[in-house]
C-alpha cells in the first residue's frame, strides 16, 4: 500500500503516512475489495441461474418425449381398433351374404328358368348395403323365335317372409332357347336382415 501524496510506502494498518504523515484512508481498501466480492457473488447467481436453465431444459425434453410416445400408442391403438373393425364389418358381410337363400321355387318363371345366381353384398354408405346380383336366363322354346328382353323381378325377404327390398334384372333381347346373362343391384338398409330371396315377376319387352 503506498501513501497518495508522497508515494512512500506505508505499513498496512497504518493511519498516517510515516513519511509525509498524510492520513491514510483505509475505507479506500475496503471498498476496493467489496466489487470483488460483488462480482463473486454475481458469478455464482449466474452459474445457479444457468443450471437452473438446464434443468428445465432437460424436464422438458422428457415431458415432450412422454407425450410423444403417448400420441404414438394411441395413434397405433386407434389404426389398430380400425383394422379389427373393418374386419369385422368384412366378416359380417361375408357371412351375411352366404346365409341369403334363393326361392328355388321361383326360378321356374312362365318364360324361362333362371340359374347360376350369385349374390355379392357390399358396404356402399354409412346407412346402407347393396346387393350385386348375377344370373342367368334360358327362355323356352316355345317362346319362338321372336327375340325380347326379359325383366326380372327380384324381391328380398326377412325371416319372418316380410318384404323389404325390390329390384330388377334385365337380360339383352333373346330368343326362344337362348341364354344370356343379366345382373342388377338391391340398395337395402344397414340393419336389415335378410334371410332370402325371391324372383317375384318377369315380363318380356322388344
Amino acid at each position: 500500500m503506498y501513501c497518495k501524496h508522497c508515494g512512500k510506502p506505508v505499513t498496512n494498518g497504518a493511519r498516517f503516512c510515516s513519511s509525509c504523515g498524510t492520513p491514510i484512508n483505509t475505507d479506500v481498501q475496503n471498498v476496493s475489495d467489496r466489487p470483488q466480492n460483488s462480482t463473486s457473488i454475481c458469478k455464482s447467481q449466474q452459474s445457479g441461474l444457468v443450471i437452473m436453465v438446464i434443468i428445465g431444459a432437460v424436464l422438458l425434453c422428457i415431458i415432450m418425449l412422454f407425450i410423444c410416445i403417448g400420441a404414438l400408442r394411441n395413434k397405433t391403438k386407434s389404426n389398430h381398433n380400425n383394422s379389427l373393425t373393418e374386419n369385422s364389418y368384412s366378416q359380417k358381410n361375408e357371412k351375411s351374404s352366404n346365409q341369403i337363400s334363393i326361392d328355388k321355387d321361383s326360378l321356374s318363371t312362365k318364360y324361362g328358368v333362371i340359374s347360376n345366381i350369385n349374390i355379392n353384398e357390399l358396404d356402399t354408405l354409412i346407412t346402407q348395403r347393396t346387393l350385386n346380383i348375377t344370373a342367368d336366363f334360358s327362355a323356352y322354346e316355345e317362346n319362338g323365335p321372336d327375340r325380347y328382353a326379359y325383366l326380372i323381378t327380384v324381391t328380398t325377404y326377412d325371416s319372418s317372409n316380410k318384404a323389404l327390398r325390390s329390384s330388377y334384372l334385365m337380360t339383352p333381347e333373346i330368343a326362344g332357347g337362348e341364354t344370356a346373362s343379366c345382373s342388377g343391384s338391391i340398395h337395402i338398409p344397414k340393419d336389415a336382415e335378410i334371410d332370402h330371396i325371391s324372383i317375384t315377376d318377369i315380363t318380356k319387352t322388344r
